[in-house]
Formats: C-alpha cells, structure tokens, sequence
C-alpha cells in the first residue's frame, strides 16, 4: 500500500465573485504510474490469464487422450488374452484326444471319430480316407482330422500323422500336418 495524495487543481472552477478563479480538480495518486484509480500496463496481466488458460485446456486433451489410450489398450489386451486362452484350452482338448489314440491303432482309422470335452472345450477327431488300411505287408500310417470348439464356436482344426511304422510300433511319432487357427 503506497501513500494517497490528493492534488487539487483551482483554474477550472468558474468563479462566483466574477474573477477567474482556479477550479479544483481532484484525482487519488497511488504510487507511481497510477491516476484516477486507473492501472497503466493492464494488458500484459489479461494476456498471462490467457496463457494459463490454454495451457489447462491443452493439459486437459493431453489427459483425457491418455485416458482413452489406456482404456482402449486394456480393453485389446483383455480381448487377447480371451482368444489365447480359449486356443491354448482347444490345443490342450486336442492333445488329450491324441494322447487315447496314439498307442491304439484301432482308433483314427478310415471312418471313425473320436470326441472329447475338456474344460468346455468339445474336440471331434475323423480318421481321413485310407487312415490305417491293411495291406497284406503293412498297415498305413493313420491320418486324423481335428476340429476344436467352444459354445459352437470353431477355434482350431488340425490335421495329424500318426506314423505306426507300418503296424509295428503304433504311435511311434505324430506329425502335424496342418494347423489352423480360425478368427
């Protein structure tokens, strides 16, 4: 708080006795700069406030377009991680229906098919055309078809060797002929 002065100026007050008499004019004196309660260099304070003002708005986009990344981001990844889990669940399903076959040369023949369900998981396996045929020398080595599904929803179909050493050691290896993943 500075000092108030009051300056009375007498030239412009009309005299009533006919002289010219000088009038008083009065104005508040605050400091240095200041007349009649009117602030010099007022423009420069507004153009901070606008500063301020743009910052926070453009801190405030900045934020809500994190926001939105992240939320879109955990949404994929929760996605993903329910798609890897439903094909790990099928390939596990699957190879438990390998795994009955494998050593019994009965089963994965021309014709039949075998089901399982594991942990929701409903696994259909067809013996293809000419799996495991008898010929006078050997047996064919029996090729499987595998389809994998969860809620009628198809997740993976594989095709498989079983490779039985014409009869003589069933199931020694499994090969995978082709895999599919569907969308």
């Amino acid at each position: 708080m500075g000092m108030i002065a009051i300056d009375v100026n007498m030239s412009r007050l009309p005299a009533l006795t006919g002289r010219a008499v000088a009038a008083p004019q009065c104005g508040l004196r605050r400091g240095r700069g200041q007349r009649d309660g009117v602030h010099q260099g007022r423009g420069q304070s507004g153009s901070v406030l606008m500063l301020v003002m743009a910052f926070m708005l453009v801190s405030i986009f900045i934020v809500t377009a994190i926001v939105a990344l992240v939320m879109v981001s955990l949404s994929s990844s929760r996605a993903y991680r329910s798609r890897t889990d439903s094909v790990r669940g099928a390939n596990d399903a699957i190879d438990l229906v390998v795994a009955q076959m494998r050593t019994n040369p009965t089963r994965g023949v021309d014709g039949s098919v075998e089901t399982a369900d594991y942990e929701g998981v409903h696994v259909v396996c067809n013996g293809d055309p000419g799996s495991g045929a008898i010929s006078p020398n050997s047996i064919a080595d029996r090729r499987v078809t595998c389809e994998a599904s969860k809620n009628s929803r198809d997740l993976i179909r594989i095709r498989l060797r079983f490779v039985d050493q014409g009869g003589n050691s069933p199931g020694a290896d499994v090969e995978v002929v082709d895999r599919l993943v569907y969308d």
